[in-house]
């Protein structure tokens, strides 16, 4: 898996349990998922290059900090995922356009067709130390229902306008994204 977010400047790469970033200050780190974690299967570099997003096979998404260099393995978000993930997306927000992160949210595609997603609001800033302690309480809510098919691609527009979805079956959806996160 492969994923660059800031121009290019941040590079992410996993293979297995291990998650390897090049950050914006040329810096390199890795993590490995963990005992009992599962393997890596979807990752996505915040246009800002200050978080990635990665789904495991477990049936959970996590958001990592790469803002601090020393809390590269800090989770500031995890939460379970109703079916396993097969695509995470970052859409809206300041990488939009907008003035602030204000209806910036963090999207997961899964097996089942279904796209759900939360507010990156709502995932930070997180507790000072270690993974929030209401992490696994805010949970991600359906926000698009694709067609009953496996999702393999997902993406936002540059402007967070639009999100793209595409499965397995060959079929293509392009929806319209609002600032709030509801669809149309």
């Amino acid at each position: 898996l492969l994923s660059a977010g800031c121009g290019g400047a941040v590079l992410a790469a996993a293979a297995g349990r291990r998650l390897a970033v090049r950050c914006k200050d040329g810096s390199c780190m890795a993590i490995d998922a963990g005992e009992g974690a599962g393997v890596f299967i979807a990752l996505c570099v915040h246009a800002s290059g200050d978080f990635v997003a990665a789904a495991t096979d477990d049936k959970h998404v996590s958001v990592y900090d790469l803002a601090r260099p020393t809390n590269f393995r800090r989770v500031v978000y995890r939460a379970p995922t109703p079916k396993r993930a097969s695509a995470v997306c970052f859409a809206g927000g300041a990488a939009a356009g907008a003035a602030d992160d204000e209806g910036e949210w963090l999207l997961v595609a899964d097996k089942w067709g279904d796209v759900f997603g939360i507010a990156m609001t709502e995932v930070w800033p997180p507790c000072e130390v270690g993974l929030a302690p209401d992490a696994e309480s805010r949970p991600l809510s359906l926000v698009l229902g694709h067609c009953c098919s496996i999702i393999g691609s997902l993406a936002a527009s540059p402007c967070g306008a639009a999100l793209a979805t595409g499965d397995r079956d060959g079929r293509c959806r392009l929806t319209a994204w609002t600032r709030g996160g509801s669809l149309n």
